[in-house]
């Protein structure tokens, strides 16, 4: 992809994303799951058109077990079913993570910070989550492994992909606050700002270091 195709898919991606934070604060729309899931479409047009072999498959599987849990997480009584899918998607992000894994101070200084954060967040978390607590406890140490995954990655800009995992974390993490502690009415824009935040930023931290890997600018 080259610059100018770039700039218009960002544009795209931007967009769609506005439009649906703005549906979702403003409109009572049965089929605004439709709007919500194109950004991740574009996303996976991205990582189709720059990527190749195992790591294009395992993105693409990534971000469709992704836009499957934020159908399903759309859809009233289904948050179990939702969860599992983003808890897929988390899975292979790790293994994605790991495919590039080199031992470092910096990422044990890293994982130090995302076991701390996640610890802080379960003390009032899981007090609350009643009969989804394994559910929940389960998909936390999953988002915990691919977040700390993310800083052992063998990328001299590792940080990139590693703060995309640490957005991710933040914008579930708003989720379960909202769902299991205390509602607040920012919760909707402000789960989804983060959400799109986080898919963008990992991914394009995968095309970039798949494109440094293979001497592309």
């Amino acid at each position: 992809m080259n610059e100018k195709t770039l700039k218009i898919w960002l544009g795209l991606y931007i967009t769609f994303s506005t439009l649906f934070m703005a549906i979702d604060a403003l409109l009572e729309f049965e089929f605004d799951w439709v709007i919500k899931a194109i950004p991740l479409f574009l996303l996976m047009y991205l990582c189709q058109v720059s990527l190749k072999g195992s790591i294009r498959v395992f993105m693409l599987l990534a971000l469709l077990f992704s836009v499957s849990g934020d159908i399903l997480l759309s859809l009233d009584g289904l948050f179990i079913p939702g969860l599992g899918a983003f808890l897929i998607a988390q899975i292979i992000y790790t293994c994605i993570f790991l495919s590039a894994f080199k031992l470092s101070i910096k990422g044990v200084y890293w994982a130090i910070f995302i076991i701390t954060y996640m610890l802080t967040c379960s003390v009032f978390i899981l007090p609350n989550s009643g009969d989804f607590t394994l559910a929940v406890t389960a998909y936390m140490i999953a988002i915990s492994l691919m977040a700390i995954s993310a800083g052992f990655r063998n990328d001299p800009y590792f940080l990139f992909v590693g703060f995309g995992a640490l957005v991710f974390m933040s914008s579930d993490t708003l989720i379960a606050i909202n769902k299991f502690v205390v509602p607040f009415n920012a919760a909707p824009l402000s789960i989804m700002f983060t959400y799109y935040a986080a898919q963008l930023i990992i991914c394009l931290g995968i095309v970039r270091h798949y494109n440094l890997s293979n001497g592309k600018s």
